[in-house]
């Protein structure tokens, strides 16, 4: 019989983060598994610059640029809700937009005869707005059989279906080995009780078949980014710096994070040979030498080892990493800045030891790293270190020393940037497994579980604008400690320091020869407003920039 022919979608709503304009690896590894097995498939990338103009009509672009001028010489209750009324035009445009890219998906429904479509879920927007495209689909074309995945299926697994039911399967663990399997089941080739990661319902009840993790990372296909497989790839609609998992898996099992929940304890690393000949592929077939290390986190010896054969090869690539600091010495840092080692981003959370013990259960000692963060930027490595306040037994010790720490280390916005969260709760993990041995207080997990799945994250925003999610950190509404994040921030911004700009974003600056407090900016303000001209010229210009 012949193989299948499927459509891997990937839309996270607005994109307020350079990031979202970033080509998608997971996709990408899932097509390339797809093609090795026989498949025929397509991905549409809806994180474009060609989805801001979409999205952010001239009338509303105008409004929004008034309003900017206004904001940033003050804030106060008026213009917030002129924002509030901006915002409710943008959704109710949104809603049109959705039902144009649904008439686009169809015009491939029909040309490339398909049998599935897997979507890519993410939070807000991103999740009811993918789910709208998938009612569309099954209403018109009910044969088609519906598949997802992504983060927010990683993150509230059964909460999905208390959403929506048009789902033929959804996959809660790794993709890359079963997404074959699911293009068998789209043409009866396969019964979904034999596939492991997915749920599925039989007669009403979710079926949650066992979690099965890919033991050698080796074993999975090149990505694909071939402009006839991912045409946003094609064009400069992308930004072509490519992501690489080096790594799987954290043993650290921090109590805020779900990494260790979601890839498990266990650091299951690429070989140091198919990383290299990952980069040398991507680099030769897909002309650029940019790339940025993520997953869970990339080992310190993965690093090491890979720079050693990178400058051995002489391989020219600039990277960044999602990496941690244990493991790293003295006498590693001139290997990996020799291997173009351009932005390292670690997280501390606090300089106190009791609060990285007590809320954070991490194993992390501030002070014994002060050194090798410094020999990191004095060798012009550029640090992002991220922090988490204010925590759940936070208090004015704990807060000077985080401060004090901050001051000493990040102040320098040429070589340092420091990213500030307030604590989110999230499904998984310690903190959602027993909430108040940390101070939470939430009154229904599960109705508060389905608030989150539609919570938009719009990075670009100030905090104070965010929407209020249901839940209190020892007294603190959530609303105060959104507050009390933002001050922070403010306090430590006073003092020159750089702050919510990550690690693929410096590395953006550095291709346009621009600073990473302008390019922050820059992107903040082209964004808010749907500038979508300007952002096409940046793009343009970090492409032409980063090419072999």
């Amino acid at each position: 019989m012949a193989g299948s022919s499927g459509i891997l979608i990937t839309y996270s709503g607005y994109p307020y983060t350079p990031s979202s304009l970033m080509p998608d690896n997971g996709l990408a590894n899932l097509a390339g598994a797809l093609i090795k097995n026989g498949h025929e498939v397509l991905i549409l990338d809806y994180n474009t610059v060609e989805i801001v103009k979409r999205l952010m009509p001239p009338d509303i672009r105008r409004d929004l640029q008034k309003l900017l001028s206004l904001l940033q010489k003050t804030t106060n209750d008026e213009l917030i809700d002129d924002l509030k009324k901006i915002n409710s035009r943008i959704e109710v445009h949104r809603e049109k937009e959705i039902y144009k890219i649904y008439k686009e998906i169809e015009e491939y429904i029909i040309q490339k005869n398909v049998t599935f479509i897997g979507f890519k879920l993410w939070m807000g927007e991103g999740f009811s707005d993918s789910i709208k495209l998938a009612d569309y689909i099954k209403k018109d074309y009910p044969n088609i059989k519906l598949y997802a995945g992504g983060p927010q299926v990683q993150i509230y697994k059964e909460t999905i279906y208390k959403i929506t039911k048009v789902f033929d399967a959804v996959a809660y663990g790794e993709g890359e080995e079963i997404i074959e399997f699911l293009a068998r089941h789209s043409i009866s080739e396969m019964n979904l009780k034999d596939i492991p990661n997915i749920m599925y319902l039989e007669d009403d009840k979710i079926i949650v078949n066992p979690v099965k993790r890919i033991e050698d990372l080796d074993s999975i296909a090149y990505p694909v980014y071939d402009s006839e497989i991912y045409p946003a790839c094609g064009s400069n609609d992308k930004i072509k710096i490519f992501s690489i998992d080096a790594s799987r898996g954290c043993p650290n099992d921090c109590a805020f994070c779900v990494h260790t929940s979601i890839s498990g304890s266990k650091i299951r690393k690429k070989s140091v040979n198919r990383i290299l000949e990952e980069i040398k592929y991507i680099k030769q077939r897909y002309n650029s030498r940019a790339f940025r290390f993520s997953g869970s986190y990339t080992p310190a010896d993965v690093l090491l080892d890979l720079s050693k054969r990178l400058i051995e090869e002489k391989i020219n690539i600039t990277y960044t990493a999602f990496s941690t600091l244990k493991g790293i010495k003295r006498d590693h840092i001139p290997i990996l800045k020799a291997a173009g080692l351009f932005a390292l981003y670690v997280g501390i959370e606090s300089a106190d030891e009791r609060i990285l013990k007590k809320d954070f259960e991490k194993w992390f000692y501030p002070d014994r790293f002060k050194a090798i963060i410094k020999d990191l930027m004095d060798s012009g490595i550029f640090m992002i270190a991220s922090f988490i306040y204010p925590a759940p037994s936070e208090d004015a010790e704990s807060r000077m020393k985080t401060k004090n720490y901050i001051l000493e280390l990040f102040s320098n916005p040429s070589r340092a940037s420091v990213t500030v969260h307030f604590p989110g709760l999230l499904p998984l993990g310690k903190w959602a497994e027993n909430p108040e041995k940390y101070g939470f207080k939430i009154n229904d997990f599960e109705e508060y579980k389905i608030i989150g799945m539609n919570y938009n994250i719009k990075q670009y925003l100030p905090h104070y604008l965010w929407d209020t999610l249901p839940y209190s950190i020892n007294n603190k509404t959530h609303r105060e400690l959104v507050l009390e994040s933002s001050k922070f921030m403010e306090e430590i911004e006073s003092h020159g320091v750089l702050t919510m700009i990550l690690d693929e974003a410096v590395m953006m600056a550095h291709f346009i020869d621009t600073k990473p407090l302008d390019f922050r900016n820059l992107m903040k303000n082209t964004i808010f407003i749907g500038d979508h001209e300007r952002l096409n010229e940046i793009v343009n210009e970090i492409n032409k920039n980063l090419g072999n």
